[in-house]
C-alpha cells in the first residue's frame, strides 16, 4: 500500500544578480563532514543556510556579498572570501568547566534567567521571513514521499493565530497508482507546527516558569559558538510527574542568557501520559475508528543573532506515528522526516495575510518533479540534498515511466489543480482536488490557440487513479476535449468527454455552456475508451463520438454559436465534482489522451 503527501507550486522568476557558492564544511581533525554548520553572510545576518547531513551546503547571495561566516556550536568561526566552491574544515573550540562555574552559575539558576530574558532576546514584534521546508515519509518497507516547500513566514507574538505561511513554489514526488492514507483523516500541518516551535510564539514547557518545577536541569558542560561562551544543560521531567513531558540538552550563550539551540525528545518519564490526540482530530478520529499514536518524536532548533535580537534559525522534527483503521485495512507504521530552514529575515512592516493569501492546514497538493534538479528553485535558498535524498527520489521516481509534459506548445489553465504528464505519446491528467467545468466555474485545461476553421480530436481514456484497471464510480469525474471562448464577458464553451454523472454508470458528455450557464447532455456507454472529435465551420460546431472498434463518426450534436470569436482555446479537460467534503468526496479518475491531434480547415 502506498501513501503521499501533497503540494502545491508555482515557479518565480531568477534574478541575475544572485551569485551560487557551493561546497563543504569538515573537520579539521577526521575529515568528516559536518552537518549543521551555519553559513551566514558578513555584512548582513538576514541571509543564511546550513550544511547538510553530509557536510555539504549551496548559498545564494547577492553579487555584491565577498566574505561568508561559518559557525557551529563547538568549533572556532571561520571568515572565508567568497570564491565559487569553497572547502572549509572547522576546528573544535575547547573549554574545560570548572569547579568555581558550577558553584556560581547553577543549572536552574541559569535557566531561571534564560526564561526571564525571552521577551529581551527575542524580537516580540510582528516578523517576516523566507524559509525552506522539506519533508520525507517512508513506511516499514520503502520511501512513500519527499516534498518540499519555499514559504513566506509571517509571525505574531502574542496573538491567537501566531502564524501564517504564503507559499512561494515547491514540488513533491508521488507514484502515479496512490492510496490516500489520510483521505478520512489527515492531522496535517507540518510546516506550521515546525514554524509554531519559533520560542517568541511558544515556549516550550522546560523554558516555562509554570512548568520549571516539574523538570531536572544539570549543568553538563561549557563550550563556545562564535566566540561566545555557552552552557550545555540537560533536562528530563521528574520521576513524580505524570504527564508528558520531554527530556534532552540545551544551549544557553553566557552573557545573555538566550537560547541558542535545543535537542528535545519524548520524556521515557511520561510515555504512558501521552495524549496523542487532541480536540477535533481526536473526535474525527473516533468517528471513524482510527487509532493513531505518536511513536517518538525528536526535536532540533537553532537560532542565530539578528542585529541585538536572536531569531528562529531552524527546526528538524523526525516522528513516528502509528496509523490503524480497519475500515480499509490499513495497519502501517510511517517515519516522517521535516525541516524548516529561515533563510531570509525580513525588516519590512508585517500584517496579517488576506485568508485567500494563506497556506491552509494539510493543503499540500502534488505536482511531480522527475528529477531532482536544483534550478528549480531560481533564487530561493534550500537545504543542499544529500546523496540519500537525491537516491530516495531517483527510486520513487524509478517506480513508474512517466514524465511532466515537455511539449512548449501546451499552457496549463489553474495547474495547482492538476498533474499533467506524459508516457511515450500519451498525455495524462490527474485533478489533485474538486474542480467543474460548470456554469461560470473555470477547471483545469491543457490547451493551445486555435484560429478560424479546425478539427479538434482526441482519444480518450478514463480509469481509477488508485487503480487503473477500474473506471471511475462516483461523483461527477470526467475529462475529454473542450472549446473556449475567453474574449466574452462570461464563460463560453463547449465540452465533449466521458466519464460518470453522479453515479457509478460511463456516460458521454456533452456540455454546452452558453454566458455562464451550463446544459448537459449525457448518453449512457459501457466502455472507458472513446474518439472524440469537434469540427469548426465558422459559427457551427460538430460534435463527433465513435467507439474504439467502430470505423464511422456518430453526429452527438450540432451547436451554432454566432458571437464566438474567431481565436480560440482548443484544450483537454478533466473535471471532478462532489457534493459535501465527506471521505469519498475526493477525485480518483486519471484521463490518458492519445492521438490527439489539431487539423487547421
Amino acid at each position: 500500500m502506498k501513501y503521499c503527501i501533497f503540494l502545491l507550486f508555482w515557479m518565480g522568476p531568477l534574478h541575475l544578480w544572485a551569485q551560487t557558492i557551493s561546497g563543504r564544511i569538515t573537520d579539521a581533525k577526521n575529515g568528516d563532514g559536518i552537518p549543521g554548520a551555519y553559513i551566514l553572510t558578513t555584512d548582513s545576518k538576514t541571509m543564511g543556510t546550513i550544511s547538510n547531513p553530509e557536510g555539504y551546503f549551496q548559498f545564494i547571495v547577492p553579487s555584491d556579498v565577498d566574505s561568508l561566516k561559518i559557525t557551529h556550536i563547538g568549533y572556532q568561526t571561520v571568515k572565508v572570501a567568497v570564491r565559487d566552491t569553497l572547502q572549509i574544515a572547522l576546528t573544535e573550540a575547547v573549554y574545560e568547566l570548572s569547579a568555581v562555574e558550577i558553584v556560581q552559575e547553577s543549572a536552574y539558576n541559569i535557566i531561571l534567567k534564560t526564561i526571564r530574558a525571552i521577551p529581551t532576546n527575542y524580537l516580540q514584534q510582528p516578523q517576516k521571513a523566507k524559509a525552506f521546508y522539506r519533508e520525507i515519509i517512508r513506511d516499514s518497507t520503502d520511501y512513500l514521499s519527499v516534498a518540499e516547500a519555499v514559504f513566506n513566514v509571517f509571525t505574531f507574538p502574542g496573538q491567537k493565530e501566531n502564524v501564517q505561511l504564503q507559499l512561494v513554489q515547491g514540488r513533491a514526488s508521488e507514484e502515479v497508482k496512490v492510496t490516500r492514507l489520510f483521505e478520512d483523516f489527515h492531522p496535517g500541518g507540518m510546516p506550521l507546527l515546525l514554524a509554531g516551535l519559533d520560542i517568541r510564539l511558544t515556549p516550550p514547557t522546560f523554558l516555562q516558569h509554570k512548568y520549571q518545577d516539574k523538570y531536572e536541569y544539570q549543568l553538563d558542560s561549557i563550550t563556545y559558538l562564535d566566540g561566545q561562551k555557552i552552557f550545555v544543560i540537560g533536562f528530563d521531567q521528574k520521576a513524580t510527574v505524570k504527564e508528558a513531558l520531554q527530556q534532552g540538552t540545551l544551549f544557553i550563550e553566557a552573557n545573555h542568557f538566550a537560547l541558542v539551540r535545543y535537542q528535545a525528545s519524548f520524556s521515557q518519564k511520561g510515555l504512558s501520559y501521552i495524549k496523542h490526540l487532541n480536540g477535533e482530530d481526536k473526535l474525527i478520529a473516533g468517528l471513524l475508528n482510527i487509532d493513531f499514536k505518536q511513536l517518538y518524536q525528536n526535536i532540533t532548533v537553532t537560532y542565530q543573532p539578528d542585529s541585538s535580537k536572536w531569531a528562529l534559525s531552524s527546526v528538524n522534527m523526525q516522528t513516528g506515528i502509528a496509523y490503524k483503521q480497519p475500515r480499509k485495512e490499513i495497519d502501517t507504521h510511517l517515519d516522517i522526516s521535516s525541516e524548516l530552514l529561515i533563510t531570509e529575515q525580513s525588516k519590512e512592516a508585517v500584517s496579517p495575510l488576506p485568508k485567500a493569501a494563506v497556506w491552509q492546514k494539510g493543503n499540500l497538493v502534488i505536482n511531480l518533479a522527475t528529477d531532482y534538479n536544483d534550478a528549480f528553485w531560481g533564487e530561493n535558498n534550500i537545504l543542499r540534498p544529500t546523496t540519500a535524498l537525491r537516491e530516495i527520489v531517483a527510486s520513487i521516481q524509478g517506480k513508474e515511466d512517466f514524465q511532466p509534459l515537455q511539449d512548449t506548445n501546451w499552457q496549463v489553465l489553474q495547474p495547482a489543480l492538476v498533474r499533467v504528464y506524459q508516457k511515450d505519446s500519451s498525455i495524462y491528467i490527474k485533478p489533485l482536488v474538486k474542480c467543474e467545468w460548470k456554469d461560470d466555474a473555470t477547471g483545469p485545461l491543457l490547451y493551445q490557440p486555435a484560429r478560424g476553421d479546425f478539427i479538434w480530436e482526441t482519444v480518450v481514456s478514463i480509469n481509477k487513479a488508485s487503480d487503473s484497471t477500474q473506471s471511475p464510480d462516483r461523483g461527477f469525474q470526467a475529462g475529454g476535449i473542450l472549446i473556449r471562448d475567453t474574449m466574452q464577458a462570461n464563460e463560453n464553451h463547449i465540452f465533449l468527454g466521458i466519464g460518470t454523472g453522479g453515479n457509478n454508470n460511463l456516460k458521454l458528455f456533452v456540455q454546452n455552456t452558453l454566458d455562464g450557464n451550463s446544459a448537459v447532455n449525457p448518453v449512457k456507454i459501457e466502455e472507458r475508451s472513446w474518439q472524440i472529435r469537434i469540427e469548426r465551420s465558422g459559427s457551427v460546431f460538430h460534435l463527433y463520438a465513435r467507439g474504439m472498434h467502430e470505423a464511422t463518426w456518430e453526429v452527438l450534436k450540432t451547436i451554432e454559436r454566432k458571437y464566438f470569436s474567431t481565436q480560440v482555446q482548443v484544450g483537454l479537460a478533466v473535471y471532478a465534482y462532489f457534493p459535501g467534503n465527506g471521505p469519498k468526496m475526493r477525485p480518483d479518475i486519471q484521463v490518458q489522451f492519445n492521438q490527439t491531434q489539431l487539423l487547421q480547415k
